[in-house]
């Protein structure tokens, strides 16, 4: 099961915590944020930097999907040569080959 947990604190910790935090916290790193993208579980982790470097996931949904094929964590395959889910007509099709319906 997964969690998400929410602390409420005023502006002024949160600014704290922020300053603390860029002195304090590595930078993330493509690798270390791929290796986030692969599915399971992850310890608590705080750093001082964000993804948005590498990628913006509303401009780029299926970059988890790349990472996880890349990984080895999905087939190859998964995704086409530009990265992308085959189309829902695709997929339709393959899934009537693999279930034997015509």
């Amino acid at each position: 099961m997964q969690g998400l947990k929410v602390q409420s604190v005023s502006k002024e910790d949160f600014n704290k915590w922020v300053q603390e935090t860029q002195k304090t916290s590595p930078k993330l790193t493509k690798e270390q944020y791929d290796q986030l993208m692969l599915q399971g579980h992850a310890a608590e982790m705080t750093f001082s930097s964000t993804h948005l470097e590498w990628v913006n996931h509303v401009n780029d949904p299926e970059y988890a999907i790349r990472v996880r094929e890349r990984l080895g964590q999905l087939p190859k395959g998964t995704v086409d040569s530009n990265g992308k889910l085959p189309d829902e007509n695709s997929m339709d099709k393959s899934m009537k080959n693999h279930t034997g319906s015509h």
